[in-house]
């Protein structure tokens, strides 16, 4: 049996470091659009959604995806002065979404777009738009309902 479930994992924040240096450049970063798996059905078998920086969502195993209405996170790095190159930092470890009751499930392998630990703006000042995906882990009859988490994109300036 297959039950209409919904997974959505909504960005909550993003936070923003910076490395100070001579001549106080300056980087922020800004959320544009939530990380979001859509809505999903799950019957007895385990199985993933993968939403990829380019928003297309896949599934595997005992995960149906339905509807339209998913997409990759989105963010506006913006450096206003100095050099164009900066660091880009993903989780590298599971991140968990908390749904009805308690329930949890985990997005985990997370990636973007552009790709990469050492990036840069076209030029200063400038900004780019990083798009970020990641592996919605699904259990096998996991408790449907609306999930959210949060996580992080940290950039450093050098």
């Amino acid at each position: 049996m297959i039950r209409s479930t919904r997974f959505p994992l909504f960005l909550l924040g993003a936070l923003l470091l910076a490395i100070p240096r001579v001549g106080a450049a300056q980087i922020t970063i800004q959320n544009t659009a939530g990380l979001n798996f859509g809505s999903l059905a799950v019957g007895g078998s385990a199985g993933t959604a993968v939403i990829s920086p380019a928003g297309v969502r896949t599934v595997t195993g005992g995960v149906v995806g339905l509807g339209s209405a998913y997409g990759a996170a989105s963010f506006t790095v913006t450096i206003s002065s100095g050099s164009a190159t900066y660091f880009l930092s993903l989780p590298t470890g599971n991140t968990t979404l908390t749904g009805p009751g308690g329930a949890t499930m985990t997005a985990s392998t997370f990636t973007s777009n552009p790709s990469g630990l050492i990036q840069q703006v076209p030029s200063v000042p400038g900004s780019q738009t990083v798009t970020v995906g990641a592996t919605l882990n699904v259990a096998a009859n996991q408790t449907p309902g609306s999930y959210a988490g949060t996580f992080t994109v940290t950039v450093f300036h050098f």
